[in-house]
C-alpha cells in the first residue's frame, strides 16, 4: 500500500511539473486554468497551497527524516536493518543520503536571504526547482531500490 502511495505521489508530481503534457506538447492554457493558474498552466499545483506547498512539506519531512536522520542514525549507531525488520522495507536505503542533503540545502541561500537578510548570490537560480529536481530524483531512487528488495525477496509480496 504505501509503495502505491510513493508511486502515485510521483506520478502526480511528475505530472504536475509537467504541466500534464503541456511542457512537452505546448498546447494552449484552458479557460478555466487561465482563470485559476497563477502561472497560467495546465496544472493544479499552482492553483491552492494545498495542492503545492503542504504536499512540499510532506515531502521535505520524508527526505529529512528517511533521508537523512535515519541513515546518519543508523550510521552512528552501527544499526543495519534486516529483512525480518518492517523499516527495511519502508525505509529509504542509505545511500540516498548524498541526495537528500542536496535536497534540503538547496535552498538554504534563499532562507538566509528571507530570514538573516544575507546577500543575494550573485546568480538568478529558483533554488525550488531545483529542490524538486533532487527530490524527484531521491523518489526515483527510492522506488527502484524498493522494487529491487521486493524482487529479490518474492516471499515479501
Amino acid at each position: 500500500v504505501w509503495l502505491m502511495l510513493a508511486t502515485m505521489g510521483s506520478f502526480y508530481f511528475a505530472g504536475e511539473e509537467l504541466s500534464w503534457g503541456q511542457q512537452i506538447f505546448e498546447w494552449k492554457t484552458p479557460a478555466f486554468f487561465q482563470k485559476y493558474n497563477d502561472q497560467d498552466e495546465t496544472n493544479i499545483h499552482n492553483m491552492s497551497s494545498w495542492f503545492d506547498q503542504k504536499p512540499r512539506l510532506a515531502l521535505s519531512l520524508w527526505v529529512l527524516v528517511g533521508g537523512i536522520i535515519l541513515p546518519i542514525r543508523r550510521r552512528v549507531t552501527g544499526r543495519r536493518y534486516t529483512r525480518e525488520d518492517w523499516r527495511y522495507w519502508f525505509w529509504p536505503a542509505s545511500f540516498t543520503l548524498p541526495v537528500a542533503v542536496l535536497g534540503i540545502v538547496i535552498r538554504f541561500p534563499e532562507h538566509a536571504e528571507k530570514w538573516f537578510h544575507a546577500p543575494a548570490l550573485p546568480w538568478d537560480l529558483r533554488y525550488s526547482e531545483v529542490q524538486e529536481l533532487y527530490f524527484a530524483y531521491f523518489l526515483c531512487l527510492y522506488l527502484v531500490t524498493s522494487w529491487i528488495r521486493l524482487r529479490d525477496a518474492p516471499d515479501r509480496v
